[in-house]
């Protein structure tokens, strides 16, 4: 059924929940018979620049951006696996009035207030079903990409929104300076040991873990994730926890002890046998550091509660499935082959006039083209559900991909594009896929044994732009993670590195 015009709500009724780079998410929070009760909405951002507002040169189509989800993302994810979507047309005064609200407020981050602001001129916006509101409902957040800036000393540049993957990259297309340690360690265990102050930080979270299907693996990533919280103070970037619609926090007694009692109901029964009061003990040392008092940890909590549900869903492994697959060239591959086949070196400036010599920003229907030639080597069947593959068929895959993005020329009869234009445009999907966050809601009026949901969000088109910030991102981590490495032998220590393992 097709929602009513924006402007039968009050602005005031939206309150500010989040932003990423290309938008910005406001949630409702007016009647609870509003036919938006349970819907956020998602508004286009553009840049700040001097002397006026300017969009970037190479920016993602609107279209695109709008329909993206629809028709590219969910074929491939799965429907089931993404949040609907439905576009809603947006008045200029509605949305101007909402945008003065947020300023008076304050509610917007200071740097992104300075960076840039909603596009009051975009003619959509977005309402998606929002994953995060419900009574009796937790909700906690993972996110796949960490939002944290990367800085290296190599050459002094910062990168935000470094990307998790779930896997190991192929060698056939590495360097030999950069195989071994790129097929041993994985993109975020490279980049968080960079990141440490002292550069020695503890291995702690590693998402091969996360992605391995494993039920012990995946039960030590969640406790990493949940002590990382805790010590943080709710500070870390890649997990928040919300209950009935709000974010706990450690140190929010009231909303982080009703979170745990409700945890518990969550928690296997053959756990508690035999304790005395594990909750008792979860709500007494919620927000302490002293010695355990039960063998129910906190962080077991947690990963007690989230593990069945990410160990039964489709969509990790699905996740990690596309993101290796589309990113089978590794960019150290499509550099090299975008160097053969066109002249443009990655490597080098790579700016306006770069991106129109390998064909320009993507439109919709290049992409929706590309798709439909695509999704069968992927596994994906138009109208059917999106399942993975087995070892075999993702080995076909891999070979079949790295054949036609390699090949001389066009192998596929009445293709439109060189091969060398679909595998950047398959290198990008692998990028969205990188970079998204899962949300997992947990309905607590059932049986312990229940098992939530989980959909993937933020799924993004990447601009072409980006092609050349990649390559130099990817040197940048290589090389810092080398030096470190070197460092740690020199003072033989190399084997307290822990090597990153798939599955």
């Amino acid at each position: 059924m097709p929602l009513p015009p924006l402007e039968t709500t009050s602005p005031i009724a939206w309150q500010y929940t989040a932003e990423g780079g290309a938008n910005l998410v406001v949630s409702f929070a007016g009647p609870a018979d509003s036919p938006f009760s349970g819907h956020a909405l998602r508004l286009r951002k553009r840049k700040k620049r001097a002397g006026g507002v300017k969009g970037g040169e190479d920016a993602v189509p609107s279209e695109v951006d709008v329909e993206f989800g629809a028709r590219i993302i969910a074929p491939l994810l799965g429907e089931a696996n993404v949040v609907v979507m439905e576009k809603v047309p947006l008045s200029r005064d509605w949305l101007e009035e909402l945008v003065e609200d947020m300023r008076a407020q304050g509610v917007r981050p200071a740097e992104r207030e300075a960076e840039d602001e909603v596009d009051l001129d975009t003619p959509e916006g977005v309402v998606v079903e929002d994953l995060i509101a419900g009574r009796g409902v937790i909700a906690v957040e993972i996110k796949v990409r960490s939002a944290e800036s990367f800085k290296c000393a190599v050459t002094d540049l910062t990168w935000l929104r470094q990307p998790k993957w779930g896997f190991l990259p192929s060698p056939t297309h590495l360097s030999p300076s950069t195989a071994s340690m790129k097929t041993t360690y994985c993109r975020t265990c490279m980049h968080r040991h960079y990141k440490a102050s002292d550069g020695e930080g503890s291995d702690g979270f590693c998402p091969l873990d996360l992605y391995s299907g494993n039920s012990a693996r995946v039960h030590k990533a969640l406790e990493q994730l949940y002590g990382s919280w805790m010590s943080s103070e709710g500070g870390i970037n890649n997990l928040r926890i919300f209950l009935d619609g709000k974010k706990v926090l450690p140190g929010n007694v009231s909303i982080a002890s009703s979170f745990v009692s409700r945890a518990v109901r969550l928690t296997p029964a053959c756990l508690q046998a035999d304790q005395a009061s594990p909750l008792d003990y979860a709500l007494d040392h919620l927000t302490t550091s002293g010695p355990p008092a039960s063998p129910i940890s906190r962080a077991s909590l947690f990963a007690h509660a989230l593990a069945p549900t990410l160990l039964r869903t489709p969509a990790l492994p699905l996740l990690r499935e596309l993101q290796s697959l589309l990113d089978v060239l590794d960019i150290e591959g499509l550099a090299s082959l975008l160097s053969r086949t066109t002249g443009v070196d990655l490597a080098r400036h790579f700016g306006p006039e770069e991106v129109q010599k390998l064909g320009g920003q993507p439109r919709l229907d290049e992409w929706i083209e590309w798709v439909g030639r695509y999704s069968p080597l992927l596994g994906r069947q138009q109208g059917g559900e999106s399942s993975p593959l087995s070892h075999e068929e993702w080995d076909q895959s891999k070979a079949t991909l790295e054949s036609r993005f390699l090949a001389s020329s066009t192998s596929d009869e009445g293709s439109p594009s060189p091969p060398w234009r679909d595998a950047i445009l398959a290198y990008l999907l692998s990028a969205t896929f990188k970079d998204c966050s899962l949300i997992i809601r947990l309905p607590l009026d059932s049986a312990a044994s229940t098992v939530g949901t989980v959909k993937a969000i933020d799924l993004d088109p990447k601009p072409m732009n980006r092609l050349g910030k990649y390559w130099r991102m990817d040197r940048e981590i290589v090389e810092c993670w080398k030096e470190r490495l070197e460092r740690m032998e020199a003072v033989g220590r190399a084997g307290e590195v822990r090597q990153c393992r798939e599955g």
